[in-house]
């Protein structure tokens, strides 16, 4: 079955499973690339901070030079107010990456706004011509849809490859979770029903 053929309203009786064949199925394995940058994507905490230790696995290895920490998202930690690029910035430096290794990018307040403004900060900071490849570093259920569209939204010269932080879920332990990996599954239907992605077989 395709994903398009789901009505939208159809969408939360999926199974488990149909969810996570959607979300993980074929796109979203670490390639073991090294790249020119890393492009790191906000998100909520605390799982901004599992997405910033992923990146920095990816410096402290040498796949990547530099990286990316975009999201302008603003959120309260501990009395403490960062956006999510700021935040994760300091879990990147916690973690052995240099501060002249990371890029801040504070206005991204979406996915497709990460990759615009991930591409806007690589420019005035090391110049899109000498980037030739950007590997893409978020949580696995957000890798399909974060793929799409730095495919749709990056140079055509860029080289994508990728990068998740976390392992597939094998279940949904929470109603929380489910709800997330839900409203990916969501989100990824409206790209493919405005033709912005290709179809999901599953």
């Amino acid at each position: 079955m395709k994903l398009s053929q789901i009505s939208p309203e159809a969408l939360p009786g999926l199974s488990e499973t149909d969810i996570r064949t959607i979300l993980y199925d074929g796109t979203i394995a670490d390639t073991g690339e090294s790249a020119d940058a890393a492009l790191l994507l906000g998100t909520r905490p605390p799982a901004s901070a599992v997405r910033a230790q992923g990146a920095a696995l990816l410096y402290n290895s040498g796949r990547v030079p530099c990286i990316v920490a975009s999201g302008g998202v603003a959120w309260d930690y501990d009395g403490k107010i960062l956006t999510e690029a700021e935040f994760m910035a300091e879990i990147l430096e916690q973690n052995g990456v240099p501060q002249d290794a990371i890029i801040l990018e504070n206005e991204a307040l979406t996915t497709k706004e990460n990759m615009i403004y991930g591409t806007l900060q690589l420019n005035r900071k090391r110049k899109i011509k000498n980037v030739s490849s950007v590997c893409i570093v978020t949580s696995a259920e957000h890798m399909r849809r974060s793929l799409a569209l730095a495919h749709l939204l990056l140079p055509r010269t860029v080289r994508i490859c990728a990068a998740p932080a976390t392992k597939p879920r094998m279940c949904f332990e929470t109603q929380e979770e489910h709800d997330l990996a839900l409203r990916e599954v969501m989100l990824l239907r409206g790209l493919i029903g405005d033709r912005l992605m290709d179809d999901i077989l599953f």
